[in-house]
């Protein structure tokens, strides 16, 4: 008899769409640490829904990031906490790679600017995957 071909292991299929969230956060707090940046604390489960990933104080200013990778965007909770630690002076925002990161940062000096969460990065969603 023919069997239909199974389907390949699900580490397979992951690595055949992009990186994982996972290795999007490895990657954002092994660069925030290389640059030096205050405490770098990667949220697991412990806090509210909708806590971000990645919790740093960066030259006396509180840096909030959620981790996505390709094909996902901010859900409506991460969004509103995202938002909340923005209105309380944070620079927050979502990233999917290291070039959205640094957009991202670009604006730490700026506490007048605002990121309307749209798109990862500083909101223009530029900036390539891994």
């Amino acid at each position: 008899l023919d069997e239909a071909p199974r389907p390949a292991p699900r580490s397979r299929r992951r690595a055949a769409r992009g990186p994982t969230e996972k290795s999007v956060r490895d990657k954002v707090m092994a660069r925030l640490m290389e640059l030096g940046y205050g405490i770098v604390k990667h949220m697991t489960g412990m806090g509210t829904r909708g806590t971000p990933d990645v919790m740093a104080c960066v030259r006396g200013r509180m840096l909030v990031i959620e981790c996505k990778t390709i094909g996902y965007s901010l859900q409506p909770d991460q969004r509103g906490e995202l938002r909340k630690w923005q209105n309380a002076g944070a620079l927050a925002g979502w990233v999917r790679n290291l070039t959205q990161l640094e957009e991202l940062l670009s604006h730490l000096d700026d506490p007048a600017w605002r990121n309307t969460f749209e798109h990862p990065g500083d909101g223009r969603g530029a900036g390539e995957p891994w």
